[in-house]
């Protein structure tokens, strides 16, 4: 069995771990009630409200700007390469009419 001088020092270490923590149990509630005093009222919950909103409505239209962006860079390849295949089709119709300096003088136009 334990001898009362041991007893007593269990009992000072038990007491003493329950005051410590009270008094960080006390922290929180005092960090979270400032929190709560903050976001309770009508200026933190618009404060609140008018930061989401914004972030949301700067994430829309950055996410519509770059797909406006993506659709012209496709339309401007998709024009490129009808305009390329039309030149590559023209120069192949006038190869048979064309002798073989007027075929270098076109493809260096190109």
């Amino acid at each position: 069995m334990l001898t009362e001088e041991q007893k007593s020092r269990i009992l000072n270490e038990e007491t003493y771990r329950i005051e410590v923590k009270r008094e960080l149990e006390s922290k929180n509630r005092e960090a979270k009630s400032k929190v709560v005093r903050f976001l309770n009222p009508n200026l933190g919950i618009f404060i609140l409200s008018s930061c989401l909103l914004s972030f949301i409505t700067w994430g829309y239209t950055t996410y519509s700007n770059h797909l406006r962006t993506k659709a012209i860079n496709n339309s401007q390849l998709k024009k490129i390469e009808y305009e390329v295949a039309s030149r590559i089709e023209t120069i192949s119709k006038m190869k048979d009419s064309c002798d073989y300096n007027d075929i270098d003088n076109i493809r260096y136009a190109i």
